[in-house]
């Protein structure tokens, strides 16, 4: 470097170029082998992963808690202020007192018989260690500052004692102070970091309260399930649910009207904060109706109240306040208790024409019809009948980024404007053309155009990151680069949007096939046989694949019941497994899943379709 420099001084260009040159290549090979080193000494992918990161400058800076402005106190203090300041700006007035809606009671009935009740059974000391066990290494500490790889290492020493706890926690209906304190990290959201508000608080808890809340969250869910307690069209974190299912299932009921000649009117709502305003007083009330024990809602009553939280900012700890309201953010039951939560909100929904499918807090209702009114009409009984839900369960919907959509074929778009003219309260509910659900942009011709855009963008940014990557690390680094953050967002619900028109996917099949030439840069090879030596599918087989993949799940009863209600079996007494392909009236009905997926499962040989696993099936 210093010759380089000398020569550039001495204006000696044609001998600077070469020393350039030659520095340039030093650095290089230098790098490659540090990066190589690092990689192959270490097993653990979390190394490889760091290094690769480091190459393209991926990582983010993370360490900005210093620069944070404000105390730990005043950011604790917004944060558990937040709740009470949404339900305050909501200009609603809430029922002081909640009663529980006969709709619910009568639902709980028609599921539970008279000796059903939800009692949590003691826990086992190898149940103790096979959870404490599976937890990651990398978890990060709550405010006892005990790790969980710490905790794995006494496991011999701790596990009977700790059982001996967790069932007296269990037989006392109590949880113990010290496993509901969390430790509140505060991230921030945007470059500012001076207002509260531009903060997102991640809560972390004790290690030694995950065994204790898994028992009860396994038990609790097996109960719930085995009695259809859950809304069918409820696929937030339950087993077997994805945000695939649920679009799959909102996806080919729209398809399925648009072969009928109908219009869809859809409203996709938004709550305001919905994990941090449950009430503790109202969730315990529907857990009382759902469990039929009051001993199992003692227990989870505890675990609910008195929870306290301190910010840590700057290597300080906040005083501890006193959480009033939410599911426990960073605990185990806190998204299952949320589920029960919501869980009766379809139950309100009095017109028959309208369904409403859940994930968590991403909610939405839609209604099929031949003309437009109709289906105004019924959207604007059912939008009551939510404000009205919401009111007494003291949730607030935001009204400016709930949007609504009517979903028909290309032609009835173009003989007139179809308009929906809905209303909360006093706002107007803004109608798109298209909206991002769970993932996915959902257009309102269902053309997949602004999705596949959306996609090849995020795309294009990793291919550069892995061109950065490709002179510094093997092939191998390479194809796992190219797994996480390229076919992964290919992957990602492909079965909704892959049947999409030639014209719209040739963008991303030219950015999967460059993607090989990054991976493996010989110039001899072709794409395709790059591709047959990386191991890797070429596009569009990669979306059969995957839509096999999700037709043997329902094949073998693996996946949830609403997508299986989609697919017509061939009558058993033929003695086939294959399905009925349903009539198609149009051509845009060919991109259902019922029809896609059942034309890719006919196809298939039937020695493949014999396995048994979904890993022998792959």
């Amino acid at each position: 470097m210093k010759t380089r420099n000398k020569l550039k001084k001495e204006k000696k260009f044609e001998d600077y170029k070469r020393q350039r040159n030659k520095v340039t290549n030093l650095v290089r090979a230098a790098k490659k082998a540090y990066f190589e080193k690092l990689i192959s000494h270490n097993k653990d992918t979390s190394f490889l992963w760091r290094a690769m990161n480091e190459i393209t400058h991926k990582s983010r800076n993370k360490s900005v808690s210093c620069e944070i402005k404000g105390s730990p106190n005043s950011f604790n203090e917004h944060f558990l202020s937040v709740s009470e300041s949404i339900l305050k700006s909501a200009d609603n007035s809430f029922c002081e007192v909640y009663e529980i809606s006969p709709l619910l009671e009568q639902f709980c009935q028609d599921r539970l018989s008279s000796t059903d009740s939800f009692t949590v059974p003691p826990i086992a000391v190898h149940e103790v260690g096979m959870y404490i066990s599976h937890l990651k290494n990398k978890k990060s500490m709550g405010p006892d500052n005990v790790s969980s790889y710490l905790l794995k290492l006494a496991l011999p020493y701790v596990v009977e004692s700790l059982t001996y706890v967790y069932n007296l926690c269990i037989q006392q209906n109590t949880f113990p102070p010290a496993l509901k304190a969390a430790k509140v990290i505060p991230l921030p959201k945007a470059k500012d970091l001076s207002d509260p508000n531009d903060f997102r608080p991640i809560s972390l808890l004790s290690i030694l309260t995950k065994p204790l809340e898994r028992h009860i969250h396994r038990h609790l869910t097996q109960f719930i399930e085995d009695r259809n307690l859950f809304h069918p069209f409820q696929s937030g974190f339950r087993q077997r649910h994805s945000c695939h299912t649920a679009l799959i299932r909102v996806c080919d009921t729209w398809l399925a009207a648009i072969n009928q000649a109908q219009l869809t009117g859809a409203v996709f709502l938004d709550l305001k904060k919905a994990f941090d305003l449950v009430d503790h007083t109202i969730l315990l009330q529907k857990l009382a109706i759902y469990l039929q024990n009051p001993s199992a809602v003692s227990l989870l009553k505890s675990f609910l109240h008195n929870r306290t939280q301190s910010v840590f900012l700057n290597g300080n700890y906040s005083t501890e306040g006193v959480v009033k309201c939410g599911v426990p953010q960073g605990s185990v039951l806190g998204p299952l208790l949320f589920n029960i939560f919501i869980n009766d909100l379809p139950l309100h929904i009095t017109n028959s024409k309208v369904v409403c499918d859940l994930f968590a807090d991403d909610n939405s209702i839609h209604s099929c019809g031949t003309d437009v009114e109709s289906i105004q009409c019924c959207l604007q009984e059912s939008l009551n009948d939510v404000s009205k839900w919401c009111h007494q369960n003291r949730m607030v919907i935001h009204p400016g980024k709930t949007k609504s959509m009517v979903v028909a074929a290309r032609q009835k778009h173009q003989l007139k404007p179809l308009m929906l003219k809905l209303t909360l309260g006093t706002d107007i509910v803004e109608q798109v053309r298209e909206h991002r659900v769970l993932g996915v942009t959902l257009d309102e011709e269902l053309k997949w155009q602004s999705h596949i855009d959306n996609v090849c963008k995020q795309l294009a940014r990793n291919l550069f990151l892995l061109g950065q990557l490709k002179p510094y690390v093997s092939t191998d680094c390479r194809k796992m680069f190219f797994k996480a953050h390229i076919l992964a967002h290919i992957n990602y619900a492909s079965t909704v949007w892959s049947s999409a028109s030639e014209v719209h996917i040739k963008k991303l099949n030219s950015l999967h096939r460059r993607a090989a030439k990054l991976m493996l840069p010989d110039r001899s090879l072709s794409t395709s046989a790059k591709l047959k030596a990386l191991e890797i599918l070429p596009l569009r087989e990669q979306f059969v694949y995957n839509t096999a993949v999700l037709m043997f799940k329902v094949h073998m009863g693996l996946a949830p019941q609403y997508v299986c209600d989609l697919l017509n079996r061939a009558p058993a007494r033929y003695g086939s497994n294959k399905y009925v392909l349903p009539r198609t009236r149009v051509d845009l009905y060919k991109t259902s899943f019922a029809f896609s997926g059942s034309s890719v499962w006919n196809s298939l040989p039937p020695k493949i379709k014999m396995y048994k696993s979904v890993r022998g099936f792959k």
